[in-house]
């Protein structure tokens, strides 16, 4: 069987939209795997809903959606944990499972942006799963962000063993007003409990994503 692999370090392009979610721990415990620890403030950890249109990877352009249930520790590293994400590129899903132990599945997925608006959907074997509607503010001027300054790495688990990935970048940061409708709960499981915070627009952005860190 014909494999679409490509060896990490990858280099990507692109624009994202980005709702961090404040969530009951106890509600994505389940979704961790064992010896992780989740980060909380009180009875909440922090998690996000992402939608990345890259137009430049070592794969081609292609769509992804994430749901990062928890930040949890491993070890000595603190980072975010991908439970759930969705490509339409085999090529980046393959990659995806042997670079970095993330868990990608595909799914048909659409992406339309005209002016300030966005549209975006994403299904699975025919069952709807998430619809975005967004509205990007073009009078508010865009503000450069590094990762330095705020940064989401991953910790991810396969077969036991378990992966550290710093990725990073930079990119143009602008308030988005942005819905994220959950149309299958029982496969995208967002407690419903979840405060989401404002959404960002990550635009024409930069981001590095190395060879991952075997971590104990």
């Amino acid at each position: 069987m014909e494999t679409f692999i490509v060896p990490a370090p990858w280099d990507l392009r692109g624009d994202s939209i980005i709702q961090i979610l404040l969530i009951p721990y106890e509600k994505v415990r389940h979704l961790l795997p064992q010896g992780y620890h989740v980060w909380s403030v009180g009875r909440m950890t922090m998690g996000a809903l992402m939608w990345v249109h890259y137009t430049h990877s070592p794969v081609g352009p292609y769509e992804e959606f994430i749901f990062l249930p928890a930040r949890v520790t491993f070890g000595k590293k603190t980072g975010y944990y991908m439970s759930h994400i969705w490509v339409n590129s085999v090529a980046s899903l393959e990659s995806g499972r042997s670079n970095w132990w993330i868990p990608k599945r595909l799914g048909t997925m659409t992406y339309t942006k005209k002016g300030s608006k966005v549209h975006a959907t994403l299904s699975e074997t025919e069952l709807p799963l998430v619809a975005l509607d967004a509205s990007i503010p073009v009078l508010v001027p865009p503000v450069p962000m590094h990762s330095s300054v705020f940064s989401m790495p991953l910790i991810q688990e396969h077969d036991g063993n378990h992966l550290y990935v710093p990725y990073g970048g930079w990119g143009w940061v602008r308030p988005v007003k942005a819905c994220f409708t959950i149309e299958n709960p029982t496969v995208v499981p967002v407690p419903p409990q979840s405060r989401r915070l404002p959404a960002i627009w990550l635009g024409n952005f930069r981001m590095h994503f190395p060879v991952g860190m075997p971590t104990e």
